[in-house]
């Protein structure tokens, strides 16, 4: 027990000197509600979310719909930047404060809670995450479709310093010389909830701000770009292989102005 609450005492003392908490949220809307649930979501919950932000209780918002793949399976997921260990900690707090402040401007807040009930429905699982490196373009191209790879890992912090230590200066390079069509890489881990019951704890995303980028973003000319080698490669693959890959389109998000923006 004792070794547990030390290693708990540096993880977490790890996130607070490096913030870099976001939160997300898995969704399976039925299809004849799909419209309304983007409804609610751009009419009621960004507000909910610019509240949060201008307060600095979160960094950044947005809604992604999945891209192919199988009905059982969510098919929309929320992101909130929460940047600072305090806003990880109080986020509950922060955002139903946010959330009241919205529902009473309305005038009619029985009514619009009414008119939500259905919305936490579609809920299938969320969980808090540390984003352990990151790579942006500095062109600050669109994002507009992300893939995303997730794994189960024994350590995940390991995981993430050889993502860091062979894939980040990889991107990182090619994407600012003009030789890989992506606007940005991550690599993060899961940090609630913890423990061995869920399929994957680790991820990491390539955006890009095309399909055809995505599936494309070396133009066929991976070789001469100085890849990694085999062996790094082998290095950077969990162990038991990738969980699942999936892709993402970016259906509304919060700009770094304010501005709710969409699709």
């Amino acid at each position: 027990m004792n070794k547990i609450l030390l290693s708990l005492f540096f993880l977490l003392s790890f996130f607070i000197s490096n913030a870099q908490i976001f939160g997300y949220g898995f969704l399976n809307v039925p299809e004849d509600e799909i419209q309304n649930f983007i409804q609610n979501e751009e009419e009621f919950f960004s507000k909910v979310a610019r509240e949060a932000i201008k307060n600095k209780h979160m960094t950044g918002w947005s809604i992604w719909r999945r891209v192919e793949g199988s009905a059982n399976e969510p098919n929309f997921y929320w992101y909130v930047g929460l940047g600072e260990f305090e806003n990880f900690t109080k986020f509950n707090e922060n955002y139903s404060a946010a959330y009241q402040k919205v529902i009473n401007k309305t005038g009619v807040p029985s009514l619009v809670e009414r008119a939500l009930e259905k919305h936490s429905s579609y809920h299938t699982f969320t969980g808090t995450y540390y984003r352990g490196g990151m790579a942006r373009n500095k062109k600050r191209g669109d994002l507009k479709y992300l893939k995303a790879n997730y794994a189960k890992v024994a350590n995940p912090q390991a995981f993430m310093q050889k993502q860091n230590e062979v894939w980040k200066p990889f991107i990182e390079k090619n994407m600012n010389n003009g030789k890989a069509k992506q606007e940005l890489w991550a690599t993060s881990m899961r940090i609630n909830p913890s423990g061995n019951g869920y399929n994957w704890n680790v991820m990491t995303i390539d955006a890009h701000s095309s399909i055809g980028d995505l599936y494309n973003p070396f133009d066929g000319k991976w070789e001469e770009l100085n890849p990694p080698s085999q062996k790094e490669l082998s290095e950077t693959n969990p162990k038991n292989g990738w969980y699942k890959t999936t892709i993402w389109e970016r259906v509304l998000w919060i700009d770094n102005d304010g501005n709710l923006m969409k699709k």
